[in-house]
């Protein structure tokens, strides 16, 4: 009996975040689905980033089983080249079909909407990394920056005393804008999933 990995899918998930993957057979992955929270998880994204149980089998293919509108279910199929196939509101047992199907080898696609151009839907079922960190030379330079930042705004304002009104607004727009594009562009450079501190 084949072993194929699944995954599960939360509605508190983010795309591509994944729990309990790991290889199982036919009837530990039928158990999964049984016993997937499917009534807490409902009032969610019933597209492929909602609530599911997610399946790849030997040959790379897909089959993802989602939750729909009113106690029914989705099943989303990604083949080996990326052909993209859904069937919407069907009921619980044609779920365990389609499992059944998958691990023997020969799906049935008749019932199922093919999508043609249709780019990216893969991302939609690859497990992605959500360790963030960040890189110790970043924290630097952002604490050299705020105190920077701060001691240049702390002479500005003692050398406003002595300005005219006029005087003032000059020197204090011009350095805002400068700092806030600096600001957006460490911003910029501090997002993403760097690790290694």
């Amino acid at each position: 009996m084949p072993e194929f990995i699944s995954k599960l899918q939360y509605k508190t998930c983010e795309d591509g975040e994944y729990y309990e993957e790991k290889s199982r057979t036919l009837d530990e992955t039928i158990t999964l689905i049984k016993e997937f929270p499917w009534v807490r998880e409902q009032y969610a994204d019933v597209e492929l980033t909602g609530p599911s149980v997610t399946i790849l089998d030997s040959q790379g293919n897909y089959l993802k089983a989602g939750i729909y509108f009113g106690g029914r279910f989705s099943l989303y199929y990604l083949d080996t080249k990326n052909h993209f196939y859904e069937l919407k509101q069907i009921n619980i047992d044609k779920v365990y079909n389609a499992v059944i199907e998958l691990f023997n080898g020969q799906i049935d696609l008749q019932s199922f909407k093919k999508h043609s151009l249709e780019f990216g839907k893969k991302n939609y079922f690859l497990t992605k990394n959500f360790e963030y960190g960040i890189k110790l030379w970043k924290v630097i330079m952002i604490s050299v920056f705020w105190n920077s930042a701060f001691i240049f705004l702390l002479f500005l304002s003692v050398a406003a005393i002595q300005m005219k009104p006029a005087e003032i607004s000059i020197i204090f727009i011009i350095p805002t804008l400068i700092i806030g594009r600096i600001i957006a562009r460490i911003l910029k450079n501090t997002t993403g999933s760097e690790t290694n501190i």
